[in-house]
């Protein structure tokens, strides 16, 4: 939730009225005399112009008091503009506008227009220019009007709007207690640069959790690039709200890795965005966002389908020689799914690119045995409809790990292999004894011992370091903090299990299970300070442990070596869970730098 907000109300001051006697002795004088031409600009004149795609010029008009003879006035112009690239060749701005450098009055007339010129090709879209004018002849102008005049050139962005889409939230939810809603924007497209989209007001009036005073009034455009639509890119820009001032700061976002526009449809990885505040990260990436992978905007015009797939293990069928196997996965899939092709490949290949691709291949050319069904759709005990059914091996298999394949058919009979599934487990058979434990082991160690070739860059006083051992390791996760916060939180009831379920990072277990070990590693944290580690993994036979590790940081040999990691949190059931998000690395070997 919101932290509460503090109104500080500014006291009323009674003044004491102050009087003074009337009196008879006022003294009025005249006011300077005005003298020469009395040329001067409007008080009422229109200074803010908003270009259009034709604008060419614009006008200026001038006035004098004295009417007498023909009359030219020199004119100085200074042009600046809003937005400087300081990186950037400087630009001349006068050559964009040509300004006269004087203006000219007829016999007995009391005004004169200059018109300044435009060159509107070469005017930088959504740049607001600024055009100071001065009537440079002190004799000419006069004590009672304005001898200077501020004109704003705005050049808007050329927003084409292309409709209403649909949000689904999962930046700011990352780290507030919010709902992952929907709502609606209008989305624009830039006329001058396609690929770029813009939702107005995305996260400013139109957010519905955002309350007066949350947001900038004026409007933000909420920029996306999906110029590739394999490679779909939030550039970092601010949100345009802020919960927070006095503590958090604006929010801003970014990209942490591309999404991809499908059949209309944004979308990220997950922790495929990156999440600041101006104060409380000051001004840093301080969190993944999209943390639940449900970040998601539906462009005007998209149909939005679900070929979505799930599948798991469903244990076996028993032939009737009692010893024959037949291998089950259980499959839960969108609405839009028809049918299901399916096949039960020997191996963990879930995390094997190559030899997935090769048992895609297969199916397809038929080398894979595999089957094809008509989806069903069942009643639960609440008269809910279900889209869940069993995938049977039409093959016998013998006891191991194999790796189910699930690919999802639309009704037109296309395959919609970006919705594939896939799920590895081990076929127990009958008559087998015990399955293998877990083989995993965690040794912690200052840094200096296991890598002294890179203790100068890692002191072990900002360095905390664990090695993991193990193998046939199907997954794994883990949770770092504080051995105070760790104990703090088992304390309160919750279990280490808890702690990797609801706050825990995956771990890549791809070296773990080629090498026999890998380690975890963070950076930047606190000197002479005790950390926990808690991992959890299950492996290739479905057993499952979970193990901790301890070990403290050094005495910092100096100040410099203190170190500085900001600590962000994440929400268990409410409660705040703090973890060095920006700090923390997964390292193997191969990329240690």
């Amino acid at each position: 939730m919101k932290s509460l907000k503090i109104f500080f109300l500014t006291a009323l001051v009674a003044v004491a009225s102050m009087f003074t006697a009337c009196t008879n002795d006022q003294d009025w004088s005249a006011g300077e005399q005005a003298q020469g031409a009395q040329v001067y600009f409007s008080a009422d004149a229109v200074t803010t112009i908003t270009a259009t795609a034709e604008t060419t010029s614009f006008d200026v008009v001038v006035y004098r008091g004295n009417t007498e003879g023909a009359v030219s006035v020199p004119v100085k112009a200074t042009i600046s503009a809003a937005k400087v690239d300081e990186d950037a060749e400087p630009i001349d701005y006068t050559e964009l506008f040509s300004i006269p450098t004087k203006v000219s009055f007829g016999e007995g007339k009391d005004k004169a227009t200059l018109k300044i010129e435009v060159d509107r090709e070469n005017l930088e879209d959504g740049q607001t220019y600024t055009i100071a004018l001065q009537l440079n002849d002190a004799s000419a102008v006069t004590p009672y009007g304005y001898s200077s005049q501020t004109y704003t050139f705005v050049v808007p962005e050329p927003y084409v709007l292309l409709g209403k889409a649909v949000i689904r939230e999962d930046i700011i939810a990352t780290i507030f207690s919010i709902d992952n809603i929907e709502w609606e924007v209008e989305v624009y497209e830039n006329a001058n640069t396609p690929g770029y989209i813009y939702l107005k007001n995305a996260y400013t009036s139109k957010f519905p959790y955002n309350e007066p005073g949350d947001y900038v009034e004026e409007d933000v455009y909420f920029t996306i690039n999906i110029s590739d639509p394999t490679q779909v890119v939030i550039p970092t820009q601010y949100l345009g709200c802020d919960w927070n001032p006095t503590d958090y700061g604006p929010f801003f976002v970014g990209t942490a890795a591309p999404g991809t526009l499908v059949n209309g449809v944004i979308t990220f990885p997950v922790k495929g965005l990156l999440l600041g505040m101006e104060i409380y990260t000051e001004g840093q990436w301080g969190w993944y966002a999209n943390t639940n992978g449900l970040f998601r905007v539906i462009l005007p015009g998209a149909v939005l389908t679900d070929y979505s797939m799930e599948v798991a293990y469903g244990g076996f069928r028993v032939a009737d020689d009692n010893a024959t196997i037949y291998p089950i996965a259980r499959a839960a899939y969108g609405a839009d799914v028809a049918e299901i092709k399916y096949a039960f490949v020997a191996g963990d290949i879930t995390s094997d690119v190559e030899a997935l691709e090769a048992a895609l291949a297969g199916i397809e050319d038929g080398s894979v045995v595999s089957n094809k069904v008509a989806v069903t759709t069942t009643t639960n005990a609440d008269g809910e409809e279900v889209n869940e059914m069993m995938l049977e091996s039409v093959e016998a298999k013998e006891a191991g790990v194999y790796t189910v394949i699930a690919i999802p058919y639309s009704a037109d009979g296309e395959a919609q292999y970006g919705d594939l599934a896939i799920a590895s487990f081990y076929v127990q058979g009958v008559g087998a004894g015990e399955l293998p434990e877990v083989d995993l082991e965690l040794a912690w160690m200052p840094f200096s011992e296991a890598m002294p070739d890179y203790s100068e860059k890692y002191p072990d006083s900002s360095t905390w370091y664990c090695e993991v051992y193990g193998s046939e390791i199907k997954s794994m996760r883990y949770f770092f903090h504080t051995t105070a916060q760790v104990d703090a939180y088992l304390a309160a009831g919750y279990t280490a299990q808890d702690l990797v379920d609801l706050a825990g990072e995956d771990f890549d277990v791809s070296y773990i299970n080629a090498e026999g070990g890998d380690y975890i590693m963070f950076t930047g944290v606190p000197a002479a300070t005790s950390f926990t580690v808690v991992v959890w993994a299950e492996n290739s036979y479905g057993n499952t442990t979970i193990l901790t590790a301890s070990g403290s940081t050094a005495e910092a040999a100096a100040a410099k070596l203190m170190g500085s990691a900001k600590l962000s949190w994440k929400s268990i059931n409410g409660n705040r869970i703090a973890f060095s998000a920006d700090k923390a690395f997964t390292f193997t070997p191969s990329n240690l730098k």
